[in-house]
């Protein structure tokens, strides 16, 4: 046992173990701090640590002659009786035979408890790293340009394939930023999650959920918000339900990129692999989407992919959602242009 008083002691504690023990660093989670510090403290008993440079003054203690084995449970036997404080009970599981063992549950919490803890903690996170100041910016800069290079499209065949090259171009460029904001997400938490979960304060699945939870809520509104904006700046389909359907092809979108970004970050080794090929692996994906080659004209042996490619779907879920049951008038052409047509959607002139 290294500590069973008031949370607010804690600290304290920690802080004043010998050997290892010193002020916490600045910018350091409390948790994630205490946990590294009894990692160490255990490594202690295999002789896998020698020392610990917490702060300055640990250059002096190296120097002196430490006691062997832990210091955390040490250490806390010794304040203990110090403290006024009633240690927090713990939940009697009977254990009088191995098929006891097996059955016992591995966890304290139920999954449900798990589940709102993660996400609240998830949820702080994710405000302060994804809804910043930049990304508000970032938003702002792309209604301005998409705005002016696409100003209120008119509703004629002649202006078909810009309308056609502003849907792809919200998936291309929202999709893709998501995607490489996904990648690092678990490869930098994945220390702390081996540590709690070993520890069994939660399991693998509510961990997941939690993260993808938090992470289509705060990934997704700045450009839920940017799309909207832009929507009727260039003079889409101008109908409820049409604008609706937008939103939720868009927004299905979104979360399947983010899922294919954490996807890749688990399965790569290490994080520069992955940041190195999830673009790469992205970009083939957009050129199968269908809209740079049709996608009847994808070469037999890879033609399958499309069905695996997130812009296949989000790119011909907007298109249908654009011009199902729409009646496009022809544009009107000057009489002494040529009678030749420029494109295939063109009207005969």
């Amino acid at each position: 046992e290294v500590y069973s008083g008031p949370t607010k002691g804690a600290r304290g504690v920690f802080e004043s173990c010998p050997v290892i023990g010193g002020p916490l660093p600045e910018m350091t989670n409390v948790a994630d701090w205490m946990m590294d510090l009894i990692r160490i403290d255990e490594a202690r008993e295999e002789g896998a640590v020698s020392g610990v440079a917490i702060d300055s003054s640990q250059d002096e203690k190296k120097d002196e002659e430490q006691p062997n084995g832990r210091m955390l449970p040490r250490h806390w036997t010794t304040l203990k009786p110090t403290l006024n404080h009633t240690p927090h009970p713990k939940p009697s599981i009977p254990l009088s035979s191995l098929s006891d063992l097996r059955n016992a549950p591995r966890y304290t919490t139920s999954f449900t408890t798990q589940l709102h803890l993660l996400t609240t903690r998830a949820m702080k996170q994710g405000r302060g790293e994804r809804l910043t100041t930049a990304s508000l910016y970032l938003a702002l800069t792309y209604i301005f340009f998409e705005t002016i290079l696409w100003f209120r499209l008119p509703d004629d065949t002649l202006h078909v394939y810009e309308r056609n090259s502003l849907l792809f171009f919200f998936l291309i460029s929202l999709t893709s930023s998501i995607i490489i904001s996904s990648v690092p997400v678990l490869k930098k938490e994945h220390g702390l999650f081996l540590r709690e979960r070993n520890k069994g304060l939660y399991g693998t699945l509510p961990y997941f959920l939690a993260k993808t939870i938090s992470d289509t809520t705060t990934s997704v509104i700045f450009p839920l918000i940017h799309v909207s904006v832009v929507y009727f700046t260039t003079n889409l389909r101008l109908t409820p339900l049409a604008f609706l359907t937008f939103l939720l092809v868009f927004y299905i979108s979104i979360t399947t990129a983010q899922a294919l970004g954490m996807l890749l970050s688990v399965a790569l080794p290490t994080l520069q692999i992955a940041l190195l090929i999830t673009p790469t692996i992205n970009i083939f994906l957009m050129i199968m989407g269908g809209f740079y080659i049709p996608l009847d004209n994808f070469p037999g042996f890879i033609k399958w992919i499309k069905w695996c490619s997130y812009a296949t779907y989000g790119y011909s879920g907007l298109l249908v959602n654009e011009y199902q049951g729409r009646s496009i008038p022809c544009a009107q052409h000057d009489d002494s242009s040529s009678d030749s047509v420029e494109y295939a959607w063109d009207c005969p002139r």
